[in-house]
């Protein structure tokens, strides 16, 4: 197996006669030409060193070469670093080229002996060498190993030469410290198995700190610790004792007097950030006498990791403008953390104005910084400007191409995100995962499922089905075109799986309205031991919801109520959807505890569903009297109460409470004020309101139109029609279902056939039940009984009972006999307990004084059981 080699080298040329002593050792090792080998110079990781991180994963790399002529080489932070990046076992191998003879070879040996041993390696070895030809030149090497720390392995670290000794008289009385021990205390302790124990691994503080702090502050002193060894103390305490050791070593640093140190107090302010204790890192940096621009980026990204961000762009500006060479202290780095700042804060000319600066000092073609650039815009709104950073970006890499097609996708623009896609591709640039995962989402905005089925075929190419974010996404794809299927397929392909992956099931079997594999799929997910949470049960509650599942949406309201996610605000507005949605009004107003905006919006609507528009108004007046602010959700739904009860009086009141809030203009209250008011005969003052509304869609267009067709204005319907085709707005189904009804009311037969083909042969709108049942009413109300009865049989909808009744109703107007017996058979075969057919026929008979059929049809009516039901009306009066 290839052994995977990292070089590191600085700036300066070395001699040959050094490397290839260097290249012997290293053959040597065993490390040979064939191997996989990365080199990189330290100068170009500086950005990346200061905040202790190389680009590499934690133990992948079987050895290490590092190569320098300078004697303070590797620092602490890289050496700490390369324990992270080597294996277990892994080897080290540092050399030092020295040409003059300013510090002795055995100083800067044991030096460099003392780093690696603190860093963690094992086994150094020193080697002092001269290259052939080269006398005046020195050749100092360090070899070491990575432990492979198995549980029950350990080591020691040898005593520096120059410790004090401890001289113990004959008189002293000395205490066998065997004899303190117990059998139970001589075990070793059963740990688990931790497998590689890695540098960047945290742990917790022991209680009553007797972690081994004091301890290990005393091998600090033994080994003779100077500030060059201090100057990392996150990367000590951070990882090894966690919060309380590092605390307890700001205390040590302070008493060794090293706080003015300029890496110390770097150092210092990256373990409190990463603590999340900015206040702390803030006192620090303000103590410090002097500044370099490393400590400048660890208060600023300190500050943005922990969401302060307009604390992050005041200091930024605070260098900016105090220091005339600002240009030194900021870095990529710096930048990518004030534009992700800016673009949280949503402040453009702050982000602006910082992007002035990036160009000043000359980064604004840095990758990096592009990428933060490009997503700053985004978050803005500002596309033109994001694509502008994108193409003046030179050298692109997928982080950039994915910052632009979330960008687009952020701001609802899936067809230039799929179109960047596919210039991607034509780039032959590989995308990952975040790529595949943003792309497959934005195909849920196609006309169906193509793109996405060949979006999976890449993702299976390309080896990413494994990830549990593009899988997911894929799932959601599938379930989102209602092809459950493939969407179920794509979940058991799925090596790994999440709460996530089996929301996106429930929730395409909830959008398909099939609540039995909704619940197969969640009892699938407790058995895989994964916790449901509120998204699960909201899946659930939709699923039940739009299939009047009573008993299994109460069942998941047990278990919600059993997992503690009733406090969840959404998971409440979910279960009162459900129970409005299957008509148990009350249930829905005892479930409607925690409200919010949304809560009242779905009680509200729950109850005018439910034909219950006088409770509906209560609860809204209630809502008032509590001084909570209706949105223009409750508030359209409270104005459908009204129209649905004809209260003129209420409406106008409402009406006039809308334009207090601010609401009356609003597309949703604007289009439901119209409709109250048409359902009220008020049709000018419907029609008012429409013009006056600064911006219409087709809700209020359609408003407006079924407005008139309902009472009776079937010439100004049809000429709304045609304004709305000049508009540009292009209608939907309901907007023929009130054309239809015009043609109907007026009697206009060849206008209604006309439309009713424009439907679906321009506008590409399949006929629904509705649009049936007004065609029908057209015909046979104009006398085209046998044609309406043609039609009918001819449509896909012969087995809806309300369309027969219709045309049996038009038999009676026009005494068609011959036509109503055979209109009569169909509808006492789809409801045999109608009592309204048998009250139809029975009149149909009696016009024909065909008595004995009479009574036969009312005998049969008391035998099923049923009667007719009478009939009422009523209006409520006002000024």
């Amino acid at each position: 197996m290839k052994t995977r080699l990292l070089a590191l080298t600085d700036d300066v040329v070395l001699p040959f006669n050094a490397i290839s002593s260097l290249m012997s050792l290293l053959r040597a090792e065993g490390v040979g030409q064939e191997d996989t080998i990365i080199v990189t110079q330290t100068s170009s990781l500086s950005n990346f060193l200061s905040l202790y991180q190389l680009p590499l994963e934690s133990s992948s790399v079987d050895f290490v070469v590092g190569s320098s002529k300078s004697h303070e080489f590797p620092p602490a932070p890289l050496l700490a670093e390369i324990f992270r990046v080597t294996k277990p076992d892994g080897r080290i191998l540092v050399q030092l080229t020295q040409d003059d003879d300013n510090m002795p070879s055995e100083k800067i040996l044991s030096t460099l002996e003392r780093k690696v041993l603190v860093a963690g390696f094992l086994e150094p070895e020193a080697i002092q060498q001269k290259p052939d030809g080269l006398p005046q030149v020195r050749s100092l090497k360090i070899k070491a190993k990575k432990p492979s720390w198995k549980i029950g392995s350990s080591f020691s670290i040898k005593a520096s030469k120059g410790l004090p000794k401890v001289q113990i008289s004959d008189d002293s009385d000395l205490i066998d410290e065997d004899t303190l021990l117990t059998e139970e205390d001589l075990k070793k302790p059963q740990l688990p198995p931790v497998g590689d124990c890695e540098v960047g691994a945290t742990r917790k503080a022991c209680k009553n700190c007797t972690c081994g702090r004091a301890e290990a502050e005393q091998k600090v002193e033994k080994l003779g610790l100077t500030a060059e060894q201090l100057d990392n103390p996150q990367s000590a305490c951070g990882n090894v004792f966690h919060e309380a050791f590092g605390l307890g070593l700001h205390g040590l640093v302070l008493k060794k007097g090293y706080p003015t140190q300029l890496f110390v107090s770097g150092g210092l302010i990256n373990m409190y950030c990463n603590y999340d204790r900015v206040r702390d890192a803030r006192r620090v940096f303000d103590e410090m006498p002097e500044r370099d621009a490393v400590v400048w980026n660890s208060m600023i990204s300190g500050y943005t990791r922990s969401g302060l961000n307009e604390e992050a762009c005041r200091l930024f500006y605070g260098l900016v403008r105090g220091f005339s060479a600002w240009r030194g202290f900021v870095n990529d780095f710096t930048l990518a953390s004030i534009f992700n700042a800016c673009a949280d804060m949503v402040w453009s000319r702050l982000g602006e104005s910082a992007h002035g600066h990036a160009i000043k000092v000359c980064f604004d073609s840095n990758v990096f910084v592009g990428s933060s650039l490009v997503d700053m815009y985004s978050n803005y709104g500002e596309l033109v400007s994001a694509r502008r950073v994108f193409d003046e970006l030179r050298n692109r890499d997928v982080v950039v191409w994915n910052s632009m097609i979330t960008g687009y996708l952020r701001n609802g623009y899936e067809d230039e995100a799929i179109e960047l896609f596919l210039t991607m591709q034509h780039w032959r640039l590989s995308p990952n995962y975040t790529t595949f995962s943003a792309i497959t989402d934005a195909s849920s905005a196609l006309p169906d499922d193509t793109f996405g089925k060949s979006l999976h075929a890449k993702t299976l190419k390309f080896g990413l089905t494994y990830e549990v974010y593009t899988g997911t996404a894929i799932v959601d794809m599938y379930s989102k075109f209602l092809n459950m299927a493939d969407a179920e397929r794509a979940v058991s392909e799925m090596p790994k799986k999440n709460v996530v992956s089996y929301n996106a099931l429930i929730t395409g079997y909830g959008l398909s309205g099939d609540h039995e594999n909704a619940f197969r799929t969640y009892t699938w997910l407790r058995i895989q031991g994964i916790q449901p949470d509120a998204c699960t049960f909201i899946s659930l509650f939709t699923a039940c919801a739009s299939s009047c599942a009573f008993v299994e949406g109460a069942q998941a309201h047990s278990h919600s109520v059993m997992l503690g996610l009733l406090s969840d605000v959404q998971v409440g507005n979910s279960i009162v959807n459900f129970y409005s949605k299957c008509g148990f009004t009350d249930c829905a107003m005892k479930a409607f505890e925690t409200a919010d905006a949304v809560s009242w919006a779905v009680i509200i609507s729950g109850l005018v569903q439910n034909n219950e528009g006088d409770k509906a108004l209560a609860l809204f007046c209630e809502m008032h009297r509590l001084s909570r602010k209706a949105d223009e959700y409750s508030s359209s739904s409270v104005i459908k109460a009204v129209a649905s009860l004809a209260a003129v009086v209420q409406g106008r009141h409402l009406h006039g409470h809308m334009m207090k809030m601010g609401l009356n203009h609003n597309i949703f209250v604007g289009s439901s004020l119209i409709d109250m008011y048409s359902k009220c005969g008020m049709v000018e003052d419907a029609y008012k309101l429409f013009s006056e509304m600064p911006e219409k869609n087709v809700v209020s267009w359609n408003s407006m139109l079924t407005g008139y067709a309902q009472n009776g204005f079937s010439d100004e319907a049809l000429l709304l029609f045609h304004e709305m085709e000049k508009y540009g707005m292009l209608p939907n189904s309901v907007t023929f279902v009130g054309i239809l009804l015009a043609c109907c009311d007026a009697g206009k037969v060849e206008e209604g056939r006309h439309y009713y083909d424009l439907m679906d042969s321009y506008y590409g709108i399949s006929p629904s039940v509705e649009h049936c049942t007004c065609v029908v009413n057209l015909l046979g109300r104009s006398g085209y009984v046998d044609e309406a009865e043609a039609f009918l049989l001819d449509s896909p909808f012969t087995e809806e009972h309300c369309i027969w009744r219709s045309l049996l109703a038009s038999c009676e107007v026009h005494r068609n006999f011959d036509v109503a017996a055979r209109v009569a058979e169909h509808c006492l075969c789809l409801k045999p307990d109608d009592p309204l057919t048998y009250t139809i026929l029975s009149n149909i008979y009696a016009t024909k004084q065909l008595w004995s059929e009479v009574g036969s049809a009312r005998d049969s009516m008391k035998v099923i059981g049923v009667a007719k039901e009478p009939g009422f009306s009523w209006v409520e009066g006002g000024p």
